[in-house]
């Protein structure tokens, strides 16, 4: 492949990761359930400690399920910082 061409394909494919965070950010934020106080810090116990699992589950850090795992990571990281 050509060097161009492999520029095309990787902008290509950064356009379709940008996408699909997008979509995923709102599906997430339409769909969100309230957690509040101690549960949060619970919640992200839960997580963190399944965290190092996960990776090894899904070691693609672009595929859907590492998305949605890092959003959700994010979102309670986020949200924790609030209380």
């Amino acid at each position: 492949m050509k060097l161009n061409e492999q520029k095309h394909e990787i902008k290509n494919l950064q356009t379709e990761l940008w996408k699909q965070r997008r979509k995923f950010d709102k599906i997430i934020t339409a769909n969100e359930i309230s957690v509040e106080g101690s549960e949060h810090h619970e919640l992200k116990d839960l997580m963190a400690s399944c965290e190092t699992e996960f990776e090894k589950s899904f070691p693609i850090s672009t595929s859907r399920q590492r998305l949605f795992w890092e959003q959700r990571m994010s979102f309670v990281l986020c949200v924790l910082t609030l209380y």
